[in-house]
C-alpha cells in the first residue's frame, strides 16, 4: 500500500496525496520539494520552518492537497493516495568525473 515511491507528477492543483517520510533526513529533503512547489501549510508557513518528523518518527505523513499540506501519522491516510518519500535520485557521476571534483 504505500510502497508506490513519490514522483513529483503527484503534485498539483488536484493533488491528494500522503507522503510518508520514514527517516528525519527524507522528511527535510521532502519539506524543500513541497517549497518548491508552493505548498504550504494553511497558516501560510513553510513546512522547512519546523521539522514535526520527532512526533510521528517513522510513521510521518505529509498530507497535501493541492497547495496545501499538513502533517500527521499514516494511519490516517485513508481517503489519500499513499506513497513514500525514498529521497530524489542522484545523477551517477563517471569515475572521472568524481576524480576531477575531489581533484586527482
Amino acid at each position: 500500500m504505500w510502497d508506490r515511491p513519490f514522483d513529483t507528477s503527484m503534485l498539483g492543483e488536484n493533488s491528494y496525496v500522503a507522503v510518508n517520510c520514514p527517516e528525519a533526513d527524507l522528511e527535510r529533503e521532502f519539506a524543500a520539494i513541497l517549497v518548491a512547489f508552493g505548498i504550504k501549510y494553511p497558516t501560510g508557513e513553510s513546512p522547512l520552518k519546523k521539522n514535526y518528523w520527532e512526533k510521528h518518527r517513522g510513521n510521518f505523513c505529509y498530507y497535501i492537497r493541492g497547495d496545501t499540506v499538513r502533517y500527521g501519522s499514516k494511519n490516517d491516510a485513508d481517503d489519500y493516495m499513499k506513497c513514500t518519500f525514498y529521497g530524489e535520485e542522484q545523477e551517477d557521476i563517471s569515475d572521472e568525473s568524481f576524480a576531477a571534483i575531489i581533484g586527482r
